[in-house]
């Protein structure tokens, strides 16, 4: 499987997520607060899915061989994308709970936490990009 047949099938399982949740936000008045629950399991696993997956990976380091630069390349790339995983699943789910209005609160701290992470990123990405010599 290809990365472009993999991000197909991440945005088709996003897409059906986020018409389940419309339907429910339309058809049953109290799936609200559970929908905002969800976006904001989606922006507790943005953070926390790629502290584990580092958590796993140091300990291996640690204890076993050690890996070589193309190993440590590749998890950095799986850390980002399991971090981009989980923001494209709660990000639908805090908006469509945002635009719907029942029990947002819960929808509030998923779209914060997720906005958090990837503001982070990018305000480390410019401080590491400013510091280099040269």
């Amino acid at each position: 499987m290809t990365l472009g047949e993999l991000w197909k099938r991440i945005f088709a399982a996003v897409l059906l997520v986020a018409a389940v949740s419309v339907i429910l936000e339309w058809t049953v008045p109290a799936s609200g607060p559970i929908i905002a629950i969800a976006a904001a399991l989606g922006g507790f696993a943005t953070w926390a899915a790629p502290m584990l997956a580092m958590t796993v990976h140091w300990y291996r380091d640690r204890t076993g061989p050690k890996p070589v630069s193309l190993q440590i390349v590749g998890r950095n790339i799986f850390i980002v994308l399991l971090a981009a995983f989980f923001s494209v699943f709660g990000l639908p789910l805090a908006i469509i709970s945002l635009i719907f209005g029942q029990g947002t609160r819960w929808a509030w701290f998923g779209l914060l936490a997720i906005v958090a992470l990837w503001g982070l990123g990018a305000i480390l990405l410019a401080l590491i990009r400013t510091k280099r010599p040269g």
